[in-house]
Parts: C-alpha cells; sequence; structure tokens
C-alpha cells in the first residue's frame, strides 16, 4: 500500500537544508583554568610561527615565538603524542595517511592530518601557555612542489578541522614547497653550519631534494639584501631561475618491480589478494626499505616475503622461506625508467635556466640519512657528464668540492626552512608555469585565418579578429612589483548603448604557443583555455579621451582607448585583469583568476553529465559548525563566520560583487518523500525532491589590494497560499530572494556594516529572515499587512485583544438587553410567554375571537 499523501509539508521546526558530517573543532584542551586566566586579558598578540613537515616519514613540527623566549626553533614532541593514540600505530604501518588513487592531487588523506594537526595545537598551546586567541600565528604545512591547488585547500581545511581558526584574522595557513624550505635554511645557515656551502651575492643553484620515493628540482638566484629595520637576521632574496620539476621515482621503481612479478609468477601471482601485494603488503614494505636505500652491489641477492601455493618451477623463489629473490642486476634495471626520468627532468629544467641567460654554478642534493647512494651518483652523472657544471670522474663519497654540497634534509631542517619562509628579511620570487594573454584584434598578418579577416571602417584598414596578445610568457618572473601592460581600444557607432566590451583571457602551457584563437568552430580549441572574461564599461568619462569621426561609409563611429594591465600583486598563485581607463584614474572592468594550475574558477555555473546543475553546501559557520541553516517560518536574526577566505573563495566573492556570477543557491520546497510505492527502490518521477532557487545578491567595492563587502543580508522567503484543509499554513516554499544591504556604509557609515577583506580574512555575516505567507509583498502603504508566522505575538498585542474582545462583548449585551429584548416583550401576553410562565389559559383550549 502507499500513502496516498506522498509530498508533505514542513513543520515550523523542519530544516530546509540537509544536514551534513561536521568538522570536530572542539580540541579537548590541556590548559588549565590558571593559565586561562593569566593570558584572557593579554592585550598584544605574541607572533608565532608554527611549521610543520608532513612529508616526512613521520610528521614533525617547530615553532620560534622571539617576543615570548623562544628565539630559536623549538620542536614539539608530536610523535610521542601520536604514538599515544590508538589509531597512530595502524595509521603509521600502513599507507592510510597517504590517498592511494596515483594521483598527485590527492598527496594526504584529511583525517590523518587533521589528527597530526590537532596535536599541534594543543602541544603549542601547552608550551607557551597561551590560547589561539592570544596569537598571531603563522601556519606553514610542507609539500610537494607540485603540490595541486586542491591539495592545497584539502590541508587548509584540514588546519581549521584541527582548531587553527579565528574570529579575527591572527591566524594564517598557508603551504611551502619542501624543496623552497631546504633552500632556505641552507642560505640560512650558510655561515653557521660547519662545512656547510657559503654562498655569494649573485650565486645561481640547483637544489635537489630526494627522500627516497618524490625527487624535486628547483634552481634560484640568490641575492644577499641588508636586513629589514627591526629583524636582526640577514636578508635575501630567492627568485626562481626556471620553473620546477617533480620526478615519482619510488613510483616508478615500484612499478616496475610489479610487472617483473607477473612476468616472473603469471597468474600465481595476479590472483593473490590485495593484502599479498598491495601497499600495505609485507612484499612491498620491504621492497620499498632496500629501495630508498640503495646502492649497487654486484654480489647481493635480495629476498621478499612472498607466499605462494602454486608457483612455476623455474621462478626465482624460495619455496622453503617462501621468499623471492632478485638479483642486484635486475635490481638496477627497476630504477632504468625512474632514473631515465630524472635525467629528462634535470635537462629541460637546466635548458630553461639556458634560455633566460643564465647558468647554474653549484649543486645541492639534500637527502635524509642512509637516503639511495644510486639515485645521487646519477645526478652527479648528469651535473659531470651531460652538462660540466661538476668536474668529470668524480666519486660521490667523499665529495669534496666548491660546487657539490650534500645536506642531509632531516625533518628538522625542513622545518626550520619553512619557518623562516615567514622571515620578512626573506623574499621569494617565482616564474608563470604557462603563457597569458587576451583575445584582441589587430592588422591582418600572412598566416592569419582567412574567415578572421574584417574591415575595420573607423581606420580603413583590414584586421585579424581573434590574435592573441600573450602578455605573460612561461617561464617569466612574477615580481609582485611588476605589472604588464598593453594599450587596447574599442570602436563602437556614436549612437551605441551601452557601451560594452568582452576582454577573453586565455592560458596555454604550449612552449610555443599560437598567435591566434580558435573561434570559428564549436569545440574548444585544445591548444589553450578560455581562463576568465573581463566585462569593461565604457562611460561618457572616457570620450574626451577618445576619437569619433565620419568614416567612409558614412556611419559617425567613436574610438575608445584604454588599457589592459595584467597583476600578480596578491601572489600564491593569483592574477588579475585589469581594464584601466586611457588615462588610468578608472576602473573600466575586472576578473581574477589562479595559476598556475588552470582551475576553472570563473564563477561559471558546473553541471554534471545530466547537464544538471551541481550544488555544494554552504560554507562552515563558526558558531554551529555546520553548514547555514533555515528553520520554515521561523524569522530570526542568524550569524555565520566563515573561519577563513581561501584564495578560490576570495577569486569567487570578487566575480559576485563585480555582478560577473549569480551566487546561486538552492532550498527544498518540501520535505522529501518518504514512502515508497510497493516494490519501488527508487522515489517515481512526479515524486522527486523539488527545488526553489535563492539567489545571494552580494553588493560591495573592489579595489587592487582588497575588497569591501557588505556583511548583513535580508532574506525573504514566500509560501504557497493556504490550503483550506490547511489549519496553519499550505508548509510549501514557493520563492525567495536574499541581498546585501549598505554596501556602502565604509563610506558613508556606520562601517560595522562592511568588512574590508584580504585572502586569509574570516567574513562575519549577518542575516535577517522574514516570511511571508503567500507569494505577495504586504500593500499597506509599506506598513507590515501580516507580521510572519512567528515571532511577532507580544504582550501589547494579547492586551488590546482582550480589550477589544470584552468591549465588544460589553457593547453586545447593551444592545439585546437594552434594544431587541424589550421589542420581543412588548405585546406578548403573561403567562408561558413568559420566562417564568406556568400556563395561564381562558379555561376552554379555544382562543378568543377578533374583538369589534
Amino acid at each position: 500500500m502507499v500513502s496516498q499523501e506522498t509530498k508533505t509539508s514542513y513543520d515550523a521546526n523542519d530544516i530546509l537544508v540537509g544536514r551534513f558530517d561536521s568538522l570536530d573543532v572542539n580540541l579537548s584542551s590541556s590548559i588549565d583554568q590558571g593559565i586561562w586566566e593569566k593570558t584572557k586579558d593579554v592585550p598584544k598578540l605574541a607572533d608565532v610561527s608554527l611549521a610543520v613537515d608532513l612529508n616526512s616519514t613521520y610528521p614533525t613540527a617547530a615553532f620560534i615565538a622571539p617576543s615570548l623566549g623562544y628565539a630559536h626553533c623549538t620542536a614539539l614532541p608530536v610523535l610521542k603524542a601520536l604514538e599515544a593514540t590508538s589509531e597512530w600505530e595502524s595509521a603509521s604501518s600502513s599507507s592510510s595517511r597517504y590517498s592511494l588513487n596515483g594521483s598527485r592531487s590527492s598527496q594526504f588523506d584529511f583525517e590523518w592530518v587533521k589528527g597530526v594537526l590537532s596535536h599541534c595545537k594543543a602541544l603549542l598551546q601547552l608550551r607557551l601557555g597561551k590560547l589561539l586567541e592570544h596569537l598571531r600565528l603563522q601556519v606553514s604545512l610542507t609539500a610537494r612542489g607540485d603540490t595541486s591547488d586542491q591539495d592545497k585547500a584539502m590541508l587548509a581545511k584540514a588546519a581549521e578541522g584541527a582548531g587553527f581558526v579565528s574570529e579575527s584574522k591572527n591566524i594564517t595557513i598557508r603551504t611551502i614547497p619542501t624543496v623552497e624550505a631546504i633552500a632556505i635554511a641552507a642560505i640560512k645557515n650558510r655561515s653557521a653550519t660547519k662545512g656547510g656551502p657559503k654562498f655569494q651575492d649573485g650565486e645561481n643553484i640547483l637544489v635537489i631534494h630526494y627522500d627516497g620515493e618524490v625527487a624535486e628540482i628547483q634552481s634560484y638566484s640568490i641575492s644577499l639584501k641588508a636586513p629589514v629595520k627591526g629583524y636582526p637576521s640577514s636578508g635575501f632574496q630567492m627568485t626562481e631561475m626556471a620553473c620546477g620539476e617533480t620526478v615519482d621515482c619510488g613510483k616508478m621503481v615500484d612499478q616496475q618491480f610489479l610487472e617483473w612479478m607477473q612476468n616472473q609468477f603469471g597468474s600465481s601471482f595476479l590472483q593473490l589478494p590485495a593484502k599479498d601485494i598491495g601497499p600495505d603488503s609485507k612484499l612491498m614494505l620491504e621492497f620499498s626499505k632496500v629501495r630508498c636505500e640503495y646502492q649497487t652491489n654486484p654480489s647481493a641477492v635480495y629476498k621478499f616475503p612472498l607466499e605462494l601455493k602454486h608457483p612455476p618451477d623455474f621462478a626465482p623463489y624460495d619455496r622453503k622461506r617462501q621468499t623471492c629473490q632478485v638479483q642486484d642486476s635486475q635490481m638496477e634495471m627497476f630504477f632504468r625508467s625512474a632514473t631515465d626520468s630524472l635525467y629528462q627532468s634535470l635537462s629541460k629544467h637546466h635548458n630553461r635556466v639556458r634560455d633566460s641567460n643564465m647558468s647554474i654554478k653549484s649543486i645541492i642534493f639534500a637527502g635524509r640519512p642512509g637516503i639511495s647512494q644510486y639515485v645521487e651518483q646519477q645526478i652527479v652523472e648528469w651535473g659531470s657528464n651531460w652538462t660540466g657544471i661538476l668536474p668529470t670522474n668524480i666519486q660521490v663519497f667523499p665529495i669534496r668540492l666548491d660546487r657539490y654540497f650534500r645536506l642531509e634534509s632531516n625533518p628538522e631542517m625542513v622545518v626550520e626552512g619553512a619557518i623562516h619562509s615567514n622571515d620578512p628579511n626573506v623574499r621569494r620570487i617565482h616564474r608563470s608555469r604557462a603563457w597569458y594573454g587576451f583575445e584582441w584584434s589587430c592588422i591582418f598578418e600572412n598566416g592569419d585565418p582567412e574567415w578572421s579577416r574584417f574591415r575595420d571602417m573607423f581606420d580603413d584598414v583590414e584586421r585579424c579578429s581573434v590574435r592573441i596578445c600573450w602578455q605573460v610568457k612561461k617561464n617569466q618572473l612574477l615580481d609582485p612589483s611588476a605589472l604588464s601592460s598593453k594599450d587596447v581600444c574599442q570602436v563602437f557607432e556614436a549612437d551605441a548603448a551601452p557601451l560594452t566590451s568582452n576582454l577573453k583571457v586565455y592560458r596555454c602551457e604550449l612552449d610555443d604557443p599560437p598567435r591566434w584563437i580558435r573561434s570559428h568552430e564549436h569545440t574548444p580549441d585544445p591548444s589553450m583555455e578560455h581562463i576568465t572574461t573581463a566585462t569593461i564599461k565604457f562611460t561618457q568619462n572616457d570620450f574626451p579621451l577618445g576619437e569619433e569621426k565620419f568614416c567612409s561609409d558614412q556611419v559617425r563611429r567613436r574610438k575608445l582607448k584604454f588599457k589592459a594591465q595584467l597583476s600578480w600583486a596578491h601572489g600564491n598563485g593569483f592574477m588579475r585583469i585589469i581594464a584601466k581607463s586611457a588615462d588610468g584614474q578608472r576602473i573600466l572592468g575586472f576578473a581574477s583568476f589562479f595559476f598556475p594550475e588552470g582551475r576553472d574558477d570563473t564563477g561559471e555555473h558546473i553541471s554534471n553529465d545530466k547537464n544538471e546543475l551541481e550544488y555544494i553546501p554552504f560554507p562552515i559557520c563558526n558558531e554551529t559548525g555546520k553548514p547555514l541553516e533555515l528553520q520554515y517560518g521561523v524569522e530570526d536574526e542568524l550569524n555565520c563566520t566563515i573561519p577563513m577566505i581561501t584564495d578560490p573563495f576570495f577569486h569567487l566573492l570578487e566575480f559576485y560583487i563585480h555582478n560577473d556570477a549569480p551566487l546561486s543557491c538552492r532550498i527544498p520546497s518540501r520535505p522529501p518523500a518518504h514512502i515508497l510505492p510497493g516494490g519501488e527502490t527508487h522515489v517515481p518521477p512526479e515524486f522527486q525532491q523539488e527545488f526553489v532557487p535563492l539567489v545571494f545578491a552580494l553588493a560591495g567595492t573592489l579595489q587592487l589590494s582588497h575588497l569591501h563587502i557588505s556583511t548583513h543580508l535580508n532574506i525573504l522567503l514566500h509560501s504557497e497560499p493556504k490550503h483550506h484543509l490547511h489549519h496553519h499554513d499550505s508548509g510549501v516554499i514557493d520563492s525567495g530572494a536574499a541581498y546585501s544591504t549598505s554596501p556602502l556604509s565604509h563610506i558613508t557609515g556606520p562601517a560595522a556594516l562592511t568588512k574590508k577583506l584580504v585572502i586569509g580574512d574570516p567574513l562575519p555575516l549577518q542575516f535577517s529572515i522574514r516570511w511571508f505567507p503567500t507569494p505577495h509583498l504586504p500593500r499597506e502603504n509599506g506598513k507590515i499587512e501580516w507580521a510572519g508566522i512567528g515571532g511577532h505575538f507580544y504582550a501589547s498585542t494579547f492586551f488590546y485583544c482582550l480589550i477589544s474582545a470584552m468591549a465588544g462583548a460589553i457593547g453586545s449585551g447593551m444592545w439585546f438587553f437594552g434594544v431587541v429584548l424589550p421589542r420581543r416583550l412588548k405585546g406578548r401576553p403573561l403567562g408561558g410567554a413568559t420566562p417564568l410562565g406556568y400556563g395561564v389559559g381562558n379555561g376552554w383550549g379555544v382562543g378568543m375571537g377578533k374583538r369589534d
């Protein structure tokens, strides 16, 4: 049987949005009440820099806090704290700390990182005797050099989940490549480290970090600078000489080993379960240990545990000990693909450096103690025989050269370099990983496609409409103080309105990018990708800076000039394109995007395979630990503080404020069906969940370095008209809207209604929620005709209703007894007609006749 009333309606306490599993941010504090009393009234925030190395075999953390007496790096016993937990034993002996889908964009497991950082937070507070809200904290997390934006966002989210959040902007979370942290530590310690490298001003170095799994390659040009006033340490600048490279050596060697095992043992090996040959198996763990410490030994034979029921007769297998045997010559063959890839990456990077008219003077090899000497020997061979950076015919151990240095990159060195990266005396300048430019029209030249040719009537010349102006070159320095600007123009008819134009920005990773974009076909151009579009709006203020004339076709046209400028002042992979007026006084258009990972955060809607819009939960609110929730029919004032505005979120806010894209949300119109027809496993189409769009009109102002956003929003929701069977209301949502208020209050006041926002800041939002019983608005000259479903019944309203009822009852009684009742009694005989009558009659039972 199926209930006829399959679709229901909301009650007053129902939640409009689904509940999602929230992050556990309430870490039990080990700070006692005495420390709390001493620190709760501290007026000044103490500067603290915390670094956590997540790439090492065991996580390591350290911090410095000069104002609190910790002028040097102080380690936190995070490993000891982790070993005391029940989950650590299984996590440390398996690959559960890593995501095993083989994608570089999923380097760590979220819960593992969150657990590590939770312990780091507790240990830091205990060591300093202060809570996080009394610190100005910078948290640096190490990652691979090719870590994607998705992975960085995951690390930041894990840090927030671990409790590194604050209502004020006193906590900053960022990632730093491990190879860069090692380079900073090596340069900082060039005088203090005995036997360490001594760098000179203008020296060019190649840093190679190999931890047994991944080889990271990056070159830097070092410039020694005077220290910043107030900071006693020496200053220097690290400028990338070329884009870095990353090689998964360990993964390549493991893949060659597994392929060899399949060839040797056939189906008996392929039929083994994952626990015997997977990443956590004894076989692969033992092989990984040998691989990390491998060095050639012609007489060596390596044995690895392997249980086979029916091994082939001639396979290298010891049945008695249940081990497979690998000769040293075969072991060296496993490294062949990894070393070839390493050679190619080193040569590719070196060629980029030479193309920039620079040369590498010295090589720094950083590896943990006991690391594979075989891999290091291959690097030395490349440096001596292939490039000439190092002298020929040298041995790796011992090396006493001025141009080759071997550093032991222990976790302590990594976290030390990550901490020093926050030093104002350390400046880092990176390079672009791709070409960036915009589409424009220019004089037609030989080789341009014929379909792009058009006649420019203003200048009476032929132009190509799809030429690409590459403003940022691949491998170009992204100096925050530099700008790339181009003078361009747009022609309109004199009477045209509105005067708008689009500036499309493209990205290309090819070494030799094309001159024009293929726009005459419906398929995307495979050689480049569209990043964003800046909409340019001209006004009459731009007319004096342009030209106007009658063209040869007797049409009056106007040419308006403007400047297209690319800026990367934000750093951290954030780039902007700005269209300014010809005099540079006004911003005509604006757009922003990310690099070098080439994300698609352009504000456009994302659809699934069925061309349906995809939605994600509203950001987590600090106050509740859950996404924003609305109760049906309940009018309320809600606070929702978004802990930290990340780079992607800041980018989207710019789109929303600039009206390039809407902040489009949705709410269910009614609760989902909870009864299914007999035999059905899915909800029928006619009973599918229905959603009502709720678009947030965010308002604010954009600046080059920040933005001002209104923090107060009104949310208006309408219900469907009441049905006669419902004694309250329909319980079905009809429509809704949300909009910002007072977006210019930072100019006109009060400033508390807006917030100056930069990347990394929290965003406190206030929502005023109001409900209406029908889709219509009140019409009583702006006065509230219906005060909502709940929340507007006060004592004064009750008193007014009571007095009105009493006055009505008294008036009705006076009218009845004073007017109505006497009229009815007038002219009637007494007796039975009276209330106290006893039936007095005329004695005969016959009525009296008419009298004359």
